[in-house]
């Protein structure tokens, strides 16, 4: 299987002139036996790994940029608590146990950087902080609202997130300090989830209108672009590091799994399979093989 990936992704190459998605993995959280357990899986579904085994439930998790580290939030102390695995060592830290919510963190392109929301004093706002120790929080959202769902652009100068200052749920981008926020989607009342394109031009997202779905937009607004709609509840939207697919998962099978699509949306492809379910996808970077 490693050498038809590999010739794989030489053929896409050599059409393209861009590095195909077959050197690469997903993170997911996999739902088996009433707990949820961090895994990674290749792009096509097979060789599946275990990262976690703490019998709890374990999100939302995020690859650094070197696709050796994987943060996630546990509730295996009781608090969804941010914790970072070590591919290559094995090892699990706890990096931030801040009272209230420790979560949907994401690493920084090119330091040893996360963003994530914590609620230290009641009200979910976006922080950053280190990625090894926790430590040197900085707080980057202010507003009275909830802050969620924290995305790094491709070269660390911005973020995306969700927030309900406007009294419904919308997209917001802002310099990568929380100077600047402009919000970004206008359509609807419940928008979720930014996932940049790598380019930076766009962002991908969950929109709600009876079933969750995914669309795409362009940072000024324009192009909105619905990726799926009519088969079930589609979360969790993530690019490929080549940006011409998104993954995300849903339920049109019944069971939540990791689809794959065209950026246009025209072709989509079922990736994991079997039982149990598969959620919250993140998509690594190029792996060295």
């Amino acid at each position: 299987r490693l050498l038809a990936h590999k010739v794989a992704n030489e053929i896409i190459y050599r059409v393209t002139l861009r590095d195909g998605p077959f050197n690469t993995r997903f993170a997911v959280s996999g739902s088996f036996s009433g707990s949820k357990e961090i895994y990674t899986v290749d792009f096509d579904g097979y060789g599946l790994t275990r990262i976690t085994r703490n019998g709890s439930i374990n999100i939302q998790p995020a690859w650094d940029h070197t696709g050796t580290k994987i943060a996630y939030t546990s509730y295996a102390a009781g608090n969804p608590d941010l914790y970072v695995a070590d591919l290559a060592g094995g090892q699990i830290t706890r990096v931030s146990a801040r009272n209230g919510i420790n979560s949907g963190a994401d690493w920084h392109p090119s330091r040893n950087l996360l963003a994530l929301t914590l609620s230290p004093g009641g009200n979910p706002d976006i922080y950053s902080l280190d990625g090894t120790t926790g430590r040197q929080m900085e707080r980057l959202t202010k507003d009275l609202g909830i802050d969620v769902g924290v995305s790094y652009s491709p070269d660390g100068s911005m973020i995306a997130f969700s927030s309900d200052r406007s009294e419904k749920p919308q997209i917001y981008v802002a310099n990568a300090d929380g100077s600047n926020p402009r919000r970004v989607t206008f359509m609807g009342n419940y928008n979720v989830d930014p996932a940049w394109h790598p380019d930076g031009d766009k962002l991908a997202f969950v929109g709600r209108d009876g079933n969750f779905d995914v669309l795409t937009i362009n940072l000024d607004g324009s192009e909105l672009t619905r990726i799926t709609q009519g088969q079930g509840d589609n979360e969790d939207p993530c690019f490929s590091p080549d940006g011409y697919y998104i993954a995300f998962s849903s339920t049109r099978t019944g069971q939540s799994h990791i689809f794959a699509s065209t950026i246009n949306g025209r072709h989509q492809v079922q990736l994991t399979r079997g039982k149990g379910g598969y959620s919250n996808p993140d998509w690594s970077p190029k792996l060295d093989w």
